[in-house]
């Protein structure tokens, strides 16, 4: 497949059964450097022996799966995304050739990213 998804971890391994019950192992685990490394039978780990914190962790993900021409990159707190959107997320990306950067709308719980105001 020309498309990977790449959920970054750092330690919670409650996050990590949270995220592969949403996407199983249709998804690259990446653990950051836990200081427990992380697994879970059937999640596909792949462990990154420096905490390079999120960038850094973007960037091993993106290197790591450098095979694959679309990466969807999730934080391993993110709710209600499916095998389903990263499917059209590919769909739609194929067909903006001039595309570098697509991702689907989701919710998040960090008030900071929370839409302000009326």
């Amino acid at each position: 497949m020309n498309f990977a998804i790449a959920v970054l971890c750092y330690r919670r391994p409650d996050l990590l059964k949270m995220m592969y019950d949403q996407l199983g192992s249709y998804a690259y685990y990446i653990d950051n450097a836990s200081p427990e490394p992380l697994s879970l039978h059937g999640a596909p780990v792949i462990r990154n022996d420096v905490n390079e914190y999120f960038s850094g962790g973007v960037n091993f993900a993106i290197k790591t799966l450098s095979q694959h021409f679309w990466i969807w990159v999730l934080n391993n707190d993110v709710t209600g995304v499916t095998v389903t959107q990263a499917i059209e997320l590919q769909r739609r990306a194929q067909n903006l050739p001039d595309c570098a950067i697509i991702s689907a709308s989701y919710n998040n719980h960090h008030e900071h990213m929370q839409p302000q105001g009326s």
